[in-house]
């Protein structure tokens, strides 16, 4: 039925979140319109190690950045690169990330910490990958160092 109407109105239809969910990536057009900005996305994600801190007014756009970050990360790379990670977000609205944890209930401080704890290990010995922490490492308790110090053997989104 959907190949029968009109291209805007299944686009339309398609596009409602009840149908499916978002796919961000650096192309959506909530980004792609600024070519400049991707250009800068690209570079910076093309970096295999150190630490990018994202920032914004809503939560929900540092999300759809860091989501489309993790989802072109895999894709724009010449050779194969892992993407890990821990999202305390729960993917409802938007297509999660390969590799990186999400929630499937509102995180709150002690199933954050549980989460974290548990995807630790093999985020630990990420090397030249791109790991990616949305609002995961604030409950974390390990230390910043920690985090920190993995920025030397991958890039820490």
């Amino acid at each position: 039925m959907l190949e029968i109407l009109p291209t805007s109105l299944r686009s339309q239809i398609l596009d409602e979140p009840a149908v499916s969910r978002c796919y961000p990536t650096l192309e959506h057009p909530r980004l792609a319109h600024d070519q400049v900005k991707v250009s800068c996305l690209k570079t910076i994600l093309s970096k295999t190690k150190g630490i990018t801190l994202v920032q914004g007014e809503r939560e929900t756009l540092v999300t759809f950045l860091l989501t489309a970050l993790g989802h072109s990360g895999r894709v724009l790379s010449t050779n194969y690169r892992e993407v890990l990670g821990l999202d305390s977000h729960a993917p409802d609205w938007f297509v999660p990330i390969p590799g990186v944890t999400t929630s499937t209930t509102s995180c709150r401080a002690r199933n954050c910490t549980r989460n974290f704890e548990k995807a630790w290990p093999r985020m630990s010995v990420c090397q030249a990958g791109l790991l990616i922490l949305m609002a995961a490492g604030r409950n974390s308790p390990r230390s910043m160092s920690e985090i920190h110090s993995l920025g030397r053997s991958c890039h820490v989104v």
